[in-house]
C-alpha cells in the first residue's frame, strides 16, 4: 500500500527519489549541501525531460518488491494413493 502511494503521487515520488539519490551519492561524496543540490537538480531534470518522471522511475524501482509481496506459492501436489494390487 505504501509503494502504491509513493509511486502514484508525483510529489512523494520526487521527494523519495531525491532522498534516495542524496543518501546514495552521500555515501560516495559525503552528506553535504552540494550533494543535496545535485540530487534535487537530477530529480527536477528527470521530471522535466523524462516522460512520466519520478513516479515512473519509482514504480520501476519498487516493482520487484511488489512482485515479492504478491507472489503466491504453488499448491501442494495431491497425496499419492497406492495402486491397487493386482492390477
Amino acid at each position: 500500500m505504501m509503494a502504491a502511494m509513493v509511486a502514484g503521487n508525483p510529489l512523494l515520488s520526487s521527494l523519495a527519489l531525491a532522498v534516495i539519490l542524496f543518501l546514495g551519492l552521500g555515501m560516495l561524496f559525503g552528506h553535504r549541501w552540494r550533494t543535496g543540490a545535485v540530487a534535487v537538480v537530477v530529480v527536477v531534470a528527470l521530471n522535466v525531460f523524462y516522460a512520466g518522471g519520478a513516479p515512473r522511475v519509482m514504480a520501476k524501482i519498487l516493482r520487484p518488491f511488489h512482485t515479492l509481496a504478491t507472489y503466491r506459492h504453488p499448491p501442494e501436489p495431491p497425496a499419492e494413493t497406492p495402486a491397487p494390487w493386482p492390477p
